[in-house]
């Protein structure tokens, strides 16, 4: 398995009869076929039972245990090779211990629970003679963070961790984080900005520098009592950033400027909840004012520019329809993602209607790949897993746009 799982491929996370499993296709090599449900066969262990997301980390561990691939399910991370997608050491599972033994001091009282609420790992300086990233959790109602940094001629590890970070007003965070900006610098590499979170005991924005244990509240930018945040993502405009808030009853879409010292709320707009809702999954453009989202049979395309002319999402948007490929109603999308070139965008489909536990005989999971251009079909694979959570193409390093000297490189058999 190791020899077809090392290199460049396609990866869904899926629920299949209760519980996680993974699927794998590799796209280095013409011809390849979909591996379905791989994982519990090859290890003889279930992954977990609730399964949300696929994180890849380029920059090895030296001792190699937290590198790799990070599954986030049942409110933990689990931690799996990159080359044989299985666990490298046993059972790893990241945790508050990984912060800690690196921190400058010690948590305040016994850690009795890590309920991860959400996970981020993001690669900065991945050009040069140092290579850095960000692993950043929220765990109950605290950030953790730690800046790694390797210099591979010298075999040595700097790192930097801050943890048990509580918002300013001490409150519950919504399960999801943000980077206000996320700019490209160099080659390979990004400059980030600020780590946004939001408090939903006081309905207000908050964030962390990453470099300290800092934690700035941001009224400015408005106070949204019952409501949690859903979704938040930096955008090819530098510090502009895009926020979707619930209260259960509806849905509201945010505009932000995010610049230090001037933050305030560009656009505020109701979204039908048929537009944008807790399935919704979201990609912003590198490059341009764009945003693809996905919700029940439809990809969008919106123009963020349309938020600075008070047009909100709609109908308008609509890029394409699974009825297009002959999908009837009972199909939905329920994740997707984008090549790092920005050339396809794999959609997972689920034909298990309201069966969101993949009880159903056979496997009714399915791949799209399109040509995010013209939203053409490039690829489908058809029946090779249950409902999909994440759907994630697994390169084997890291190259930021896919691009080395300013030619792709990225050689992919879809």
């Amino acid at each position: 398995m190791s020899s077809s799982t090392a290199g460049d491929g396609i990866l869904v996370l899926s629920k299949y009869k209760g519980h996680a499993e993974l699927s794998f296709k590799r796209l280095d090599k013409e011809g390849s076929v979909f591996t379905p449900n791989f994982y519990e066969a090859l290890t003889g262990n279930y992954l977990g039972t609730n399964p949300r997301r696929i994180h890849r980390d380029y920059l090895p561990e030296a001792n190699n245990i937290n590198s790799g691939l990070k599954i986030e399910t049942d409110h933990q991370i689990k931690c799996l090779s990159e080359e044989t997608l299985q666990e490298i050491e046993g059972n790893a599972i990241l945790d508050h211990n990984y912060y800690i033994k690196e921190a400058q001091g010690l948590p305040s009282g016994d850690i009795t629970g890590f309920e991860v609420k959400a996970f981020n790992h993001q690669a900065t300086t991945m050009e040069g003679m140092m290579n850095t990233n960000y692993t950043c959790t929220i765990a109950g109602d605290e950030f953790w963070t730690i800046q790694s940094t390797c210099v591979p001629s010298m075999n040595m590890w700097l790192k930097l961790a801050f943890m048990q970070i509580k918002s300013p007003w001490k409150g519950t965070l919504s399960p999801t984080m943000f980077l206000s900006s996320l700019v490209e610098s160099g080659g390979q590499n990004y400059t980030v900005a600020n780590m946004y979170m939001f408090d939903e005991t006081v309905g207000q924005f908050w964030y962390n520098n990453l470099l300290s244990a800092n934690n700035v509240g941001v009224p400015e930018l408005g106070t949204y009592s019952g409501y949690s945040l859903l979704f938040g993502t930096h955008t090819a405009t530098k510090d502009h950033a895009v926020a979707v808030l619930s209260d259960g009853a509806g849905y509201r879409m945010l505009y932000m400027n995010l610049s230090n010292g001037t933050q305030s709320v560009l656009a505020d707009f109701a979204v039908p909840s048929n537009i944008i809702n807790e399935t919704t999954s979201y990609y912003p453009m590198k490059n341009e004012a764009y945003m693809l989202f996905t919700t029940n049979d439809k990809l969008y395309r919106y123009n963020l520019r349309e938020l600075e002319n008070n047009v909100a999402p709609g109908n308008s948007s609509v890029f394409v329809e699974l009825s297009k490929w002959g999908y009837n109603a009972e199909a939905k999308i329920t994740c997707m993602s984008v090549s790092r070139t920005e050339q396809e965008i794999l959609l997972g489909v689920s034909r298990y209607g309201d069966d969101t536990e993949g009880m159903s005989e056979g496997l009714k999971g399915d791949v799209l790949v399109l040509d995010l251009k013209t939203g053409e079909l490039v690829k489908k694979y058809e029946g090779i897993s249950g409902v999909p959570v994440d759907v994630k193409i697994k390169y084997q390093k890291w190259l930021r746009d896919g691009k080395e000297g300013g030619n792709v490189v990225d050689m992919l058999y879809f």
